[in-house]
């Protein structure tokens, strides 16, 4: 767990450098947005522990079993919220992570308006 931890940092800072190069690479696969973020719940459940935090998931019954996008990417970003909420949270309390999934349409393109978004939401 703290050899992942540790991987976690250099792959963040590897990923800064990507970023300023424009090297930054998104890959796209299929993986279980659910299964990842048990996953990454359960490598950061003895650091919640040690704090007296209580770390518990909830997923919501829209997420899909299967997704397409970069696993790696979202593992990391998961890792680093979560951690974040671990960090600034004191002892006796709850850092709840919640799966869900959003839809985003947009009205306008570079171009103006879209033709074919909704008039309404």
């Amino acid at each position: 767990k703290c050899a992942e931890g540790l991987l976690s940092v250099i792959n963040d800072v590897l990923d800064f450098s990507k970023i300023e190069a424009g090297k930054m690479v998104i890959v796209e696969e299929a993986f279980s947005p659910e299964a990842l973020c048990e996953e990454v719940c359960d490598m950061l459940i003895a650091l919640a522990a040690n704090k007296g935090i209580e770390l518990s998931f909830l997923v919501d019954p829209n997420v899909p079993l299967a997704a397409l996008g970069d696993p790696a990417k979202l593992r990391q970003i998961l890792v680093n919220l979560i951690g974040n909420g671990l960090k600034f949270t004191d002892a006796g309390g709850e850092v709840l992570v919640k799966c869900s999934i959003s839809t985003t349409i947009p009205t306008t393109t570079n171009k103006g308006p879209r033709d074919d978004a909704p008039s309404s939401y």
